[in-house]
């Protein structure tokens, strides 16, 4: 999970919510919304940053706070794109992200994350200090789940591994660092797991970096 900054909304989602009696079933120009999603979340689930797609079938629209709250139903900023939110494990099939969260309320909220809130350990799992944002992460959201912690392992060891590079450990100063970063960030579109990245990139900058 990453911090998400929205753009603008789509220009048809904002006609068609001044309309009094206008609903999101009734919305028809949902191709519209998941391009906007997709846009602003750079290709990443707004919950575990796998690659999303704008396509009926490659991002889930998500609401933030559930359709149960008929007044947020088309609030541009109560809309996310999920990944189709499927994990496999062996040979079971888990959910994870929305289609785990349902219409379940959470606290942690993508788009309002705090430098630092969201941690990133070496073995691939998600942890935060806020005791009720774990709890969303773990039982909610099953961002933690072992397939999913496997795969940000796989990340994070490949990242590691770039860094010490032939030179040994700490070959790489601040500036390449810093490189690292932007290339990571540049593009329409970002890595997958990118957050993790961010987080290592970041956390060795400021060891490097003179008080």
């Amino acid at each position: 999970m990453r911090r998400i900054d929205k753009g603008p909304p789509p220009a048809s989602l904002s006609h068609h919510a001044a309309h009094p009696d206008a609903t999101y079933d009734d919305y028809r120009e949902k191709q519209d919304l998941r391009e906007a999603l997709v846009r602003d979340q750079r290709g990443l689930c707004c919950y575990c940053m796998r690659r999303i797609r704008a396509t009926s079938d490659g991002v889930r629209i998500e609401h933030f706070r559930p359709r149960r709250h008929e007044e947020l139903q088309l609030s541009w900023t109560n809309l996310l794109g999920a990944c189709p939110g499927v994990v496999k494990n062996a040979r079971e099939i888990h959910h994870t992200c929305d289609v785990s969260k349902g219409d379940q309320e959470i606290s942690v909220d993508p788009q309002r994350l705090r430098p630092g809130e969201i941690r990133y350990l070496a073995d691939g799992t998600i942890t935060t200090a806020d005791v009720d944002a774990q709890a969303d992460i773990d039982d909610v959201l099953r961002l933690n789940h072992p397939t999913l912690v496997g795969n940000r392992r796989k990340v994070h060891d490949e990242l590691i591994r770039q860094l010490i590079g032939a030179g040994g450990r700490g070959a790489w100063g601040v500036a390449r660092l810093a490189q690292k970063l932007a290339e990571i960030r540049e593009g329409p579109a970002l890595p997958e797991f990118a957050g993790l990245m961010e987080f290592w990139l970041e956390r060795r900058l400021r060891r490097l970096e003179p008080a």
